[in-house]
């Protein structure tokens, strides 16, 4: 009766947080839309239960193709919003804009430069992952998150990591929200779901870049956590150790930035120290270990980085000085440089760790999945616990570890893992 009991006000929790988290984007949002569009808004003339698009006639279907600068198709003398009336494989995108006079008139302003990221219409079709009974600003905000400021061409869009969007990533609308790229064998994604798809059309203020599938607005962290099958030991010891709990609650914090362990980097660590951080003796150890991972109150992406509370936004390539991410794990700091990877630009962390994974974008901060479980410092030989440390450790660091040499994935004995961790551990009582 108690486990029934305890697993019902779990699912009442988790229902008023979804609320919670549910109203605050809505008050963001609609302060955002009059900050960034500095329009007024068409009332939705919907029923308010859903998008409903008229249908169009068949057109051949986009493909994923390489696009060089001079391929770019310019259309003469036309905005972004003619250009978008003149192609037929965006008419579902052009019907989700059609309430709004604000946005239409803005893309159809010669001085106003936008770059469009725009679903072409088969990504339409179909059951829409949007929110029962949304009202008509979230169908608004949909589609400003896939409008961004600047005029960004194929070439540099390929070459960036994140571009902003024009969705607040703050409360304080301080930061643009970002959208991530990734690239790989010639071939484009947006977000991690969206391919980039056909020629990119060049208007007289922007660019409109075609996409296969819609971005929606982000999930929560917590969300993602719980959704991504690939972090489910990680979300299991997130719970375990109430660390869940502070990753949840954002009204103690403005944004997060995450380096989630996948479960292939618990299982390098061996059944048996896994068995031993995930049972009662070793939940102590393994909170030290699992804060190691999570730093509160600013963002980093591949290319940016959000100081703590919104004090100021650094653009970040190989040649930035390094970043020192405060942890969770008292005075103990992650040290973020960026390096290349596959030609992209991507996150070193503690000098070693390369995040193969990065800028999973999220509406309360970002997640980078790593593959390494990453360890805090070895303090055996008497080392201070205060300040920042480079090459504070992961599994298969040879710096890291005095007495020890690793390789990348080899396993931890119980007891290596415990005298490591040992400085860190807070007594419950």
């Amino acid at each position: 009766m108690g486990l029934r009991t305890s697993r019902q006000f779990q699912r009442w929790a988790r229902g008023i947080l979804r609320v919670t988290l549910n109203a605050a984007l809505a008050v963001s949002i609609a302060f955002a839309l009059h900050t960034l569009m500095r329009g007024k808004s068409k009332s939705w003339n919907g029923d308010g239960t859903g998008l409903k698009l008229p249908a169009h006639d068949s057109v051949e279907p986009l493909r994923p193709i390489e696009v060089a600068e001079s391929q770019q198709h310019p259309v003469e003398n036309a905005t972004l919003w003619q250009v978008m009336l003149q192609d037929p494989t965006l008419q579902s995108f052009v019907s989700l804009n059609m309430p709004f006079s604000d946005i239409k008139d803005r893309l159809d302003n010669a001085s106003e430069i936008f770059t469009i990221y725009a679903p072409i219409n088969s990504a339409f079709e179909g059951p829409l992952r949007n929110p029962v009974d949304a009202p008509g600003f979230y169908y608004k905000f949909l589609s400003l998150n896939h409008m961004g400021p600047k005029n960004i061409s194929y070439e540099e869009l390929k070459a960036s990591t994140t571009v902003e969007n024009f969705i607040n990533h703050d409360i304080f609308f301080k930061n643009l929200q970002r959208i991530s790229t990734q690239g790989k064998n010639g071939e484009m994604t947006l977000n991690h779901v969206a391919n980039y798809v056909g020629q990119p059309l060049q208007a007289i203020n922007g660019f409109v870049h075609h996409i296969d599938s819609l971005l929606y607005l982000p999930d929560a962290v917590s969300d993602l956590l719980r959704s991504d099958v690939d972090l489910q030991m990680f979300q299991s010891g997130l719970i375990d150790t109430d660390i869940a709990v502070i990753i949840n609650d954002t009204q103690s914090h403005l944004t997060q930035t995450i380096f989630a362990p996948t479960n292939e980097a618990f299982k390098n660590l061996g059944a048996k120290a896994n068995k031993f951080l995930f049972s009662p003796l070793g939940k102590t150890y393994l909170t030290a270990l699992l804060q190691y991972h999570v730093i509160m109150n600013s963002t980093l992406f591949t290319d940016v980085y959000f100081k703590p509370n919104n004090s100021g936004q650094v653009n970040m390539n190989t040649s930035s000085e390094a970043v020192q991410l405060p942890t969770l794990l008292p005075h103990r700091y992650l040290t973020a440089s960026i390096v290349k990877n596959h030609h992209r630009q991507t996150l070193l962390i503690n000098d070693e760790v390369v995040v193969d994974h990065p800028d999973l974008i999220l509406m309360d901060g970002v997640v980078h999945k790593i593959d390494r479980v990453l360890l805090p410092p070895s303090l055996a030989q008497g080392d201070s616990n205060e300040g920042s440390h480079k090459g504070e450790g992961s599994i298969g660091s040879f710096a890291s570890w005095p007495w020890l040499w690793r390789k990348h994935g080899s396993k931890i004995g119980v007891m290596e893992l415990m005298d490591r961790l040992q400085p860190y551990l807070v007594d419950e009582n």
